[in-house]
């Protein structure tokens, strides 16, 4: 582990274990294997280091094993410092967990305490140090707990709507409901300043039960160490046994009620899995620098605009390094050389309040939101007081062919996937977009599948996107279908292909082409096209 000190200075913190053994050749291997430990490490006035650990080599008796661990740390300016017995059973009491370190003695205080975790006593090792601590980050966020939903909820059931309801144009109308909503959002969910970035520490697992177990443990163990009796000994272990196994039912339940509680169970999952792999690891929240063209780039604005450059043009840049990349498209049959008696598709249906309820609780729960700050839950919460002018606002839109302009800006969070977190090709983007947008995306959906489905147009084979269906269907039926051809005597061969940034390179034009082709024209059309059109 390695800390920073005040005037640039650092503590490297290294945890070693030595396995027991009586053999002296084993010991010269094991301060070898050391030394070439402390050789990586930095040797100079501003970096120190701590070393701690189980050595089991006794610092109360005068032994060649302890002469040389002595002489080894001397070669590094290292010293061990000298506790007391650590490790106590009824026929010995030994000190051989230690700490070392080149720190000035003064700086270092070490006090043994008994846990009754282990057959070794604690040692609680105290710095005195000054250490340089990073500026909290100083962010804005909505306080969105139960009485604040309320009052949005309250306040909202108050508001008439008129000036929206007359409201003949698609953006207008979603313009004067916005800045409704926020107004009444800013009155009862004020945004509060907080500091960003700061470790969730995880709860103790502890209890009054706990408490209790434990002092009774050590009681009896401190009884057999008084003793060396055998049934003082079984009972220690019995309590012992106990003492344990509490600690790892609490340690259950406080993550079961973690997974159970949180809006994002697999986020909550993955969370407790990282915490006991790595507990002290703190996420990378913040990029301090980036390298572009083999410049050097700090400043946070110029950071986001190279990102944001890099991800305007990933699409052309993959095209054109793209071997395969052909400038024009094969002609397009015509709907009516394919298809007969299609249905076509000119404009949606009018949408109502209770398909806009059905809408809503399909949307899944959670805290993120996009730059309108309205989250999932917000507008769960409040369904009710919203649903008259977002059917207004939804049936504009499908009469117009058009679709909000504030709908269109997303909110891009990078998510560093591999390698140097200078590079921007490591990083993936995440696009937070309106809640609200959502709901008009799901409504249309329903449509479209409609109509697809009426006609006939979706392939069995389709398994992507589908209700019902996913990557495990699609593989299954991939499998039987080789399993039942291997059986008939026949052999197989597959072709398996990983387009580079799929979704990034479809051209509009072509999305457009296809919809047409599918049979939606019209104001259906139009909507897509406007979808699709002027988004940042």
């Amino acid at each position: 582990m390695r800390i920073t000190l005040s005037n640039s200075k650092v503590l490297l913190i290294v945890g070693i274990y030595r396995p027991p053994s009586g053999s002296l050749a084993h010991t010269r291997q094991a301060l070898e294997i050391l030394a070439e430990i402390l050789d990586l490490l930095p040797t100079n006035n501003n970096s120190h280091v701590l070393l701690i650990g189980d050595k089991n080599i006794n610092d109360l008796e005068s032994t060649t094993e302890r002469s040389m661990l002595n002489e080894l740390l001397a070669s590094f300016s290292m010293a061990r410092i000298q506790l007391p017995p650590t490790r106590i059973t009824p026929t010995s009491a030994t000190s051989i967990d230690a700490v070392c370190t080149d720190l000035n003695l003064d700086q270092v205080t070490v006090r043994v305490v008994a846990t009754g975790i282990s057959d070794h006593t604690g040692q609680l090792c105290s710095l005195q140090l000054t250490i340089s601590l990073k500026k909290p980050t100083i962010v804005s966020r909505r306080i969105t707990n139960l009485t604040n939903l309320t009052q949005l909820k309250n306040r909202l059931a108050l508001e008439s709507w008129d000036h929206l309801l007359g409201c003949s144009d698609t953006n207008d109308a979603y313009n004067n409901f916005i800045a409704t909503v926020t107004l009444i959002l800013d009155l009862t969910c004020p945004p509060r300043k907080s500091r960003s970035g700061r470790n969730k520490r995880r709860e103790i697992f502890c209890s009054e039960e706990v408490r209790e177990l434990k002092r009774r443990f050590l009681e009896a163990n401190n009884q057999y160490l008084l003793s060396g009796g055998h049934g003082d000994r079984i009972r220690a272990n019995t309590l012992k046994k106990s003492y344990d196994l509490k600690l790892k039912e609490l340690r259950r339940t406080f993550n079961s009620n973690h997974i159970s509680t949180s809006y994002n169970k697999s986020k909550a999952i993955w969370d407790v899995i990282n915490c006991e792999r790595n507990p002290n690891k703190v996420p990378q929240t913040e990029i301090k620098s980036l390298s572009v063209d083999e410049v050097n780039i700090t400043d946070p604005d110029d950071i986001a605009s190279c990102f944001n450059q890099f991800f305007v043009d990933i699409a052309e840049k993959t095209l054109q390094s793209s071997a395969v990349a052909s400038s024009h498209s094969p002609p397009t049959p015509t709907v009516e050389e394919v298809y007969n008696g299609l249905v076509k598709l000119n404009e949606f249906t009018a949408t109502n309040e209770a398909e806009l309820v059905r809408t809503i609780d399909s949307i899944k729960q959670n805290p993120s939101v996009g730059l309108d700050e309205i989250s999932s839950r917000m507008v769960k919460f409040c369904k009710e007081e919203l649903l008259v002018p977002l059917v207004h606002i939804c049936n504009l839109s499908f009469q117009q062919g058009c679709f909000p302009s504030k709908l269109k800006v997303a909110k891009v969070f990078l998510l560093h996937k591999r390698g140097k977190q200078e590079d921007m090709g490591n990083y993936r983007p995440i696009s937070f977009v309106p809640t609200f947008s959502k709901i008009v995306e799901k409504i249309v959906i329903t449509r479209l599948f409609h109509h697809l489905n009426i006609n006939g147009l979706l392939t069995k084979c389709q398994h992507g996107f589908m209700k019902g269906r996913s990557t495990l269907t699609g593989w299954v039926e991939l499998l039987e279908d080789i399993i039942d051809n291997i059986e008939n005597g026949y052999s197989f061969s597959g072709i398996f292909v990983d387009m580079s940034k799929a979704f990034d390179c479809i051209g509009h034009e072509l999305i457009l082409s296809k919809l047409s082709f599918l049979g939606i024209n019209g104001r259906a059309l139009c909507w897509f096209s406007d979808y699709l059109e002027d988004r940042s």
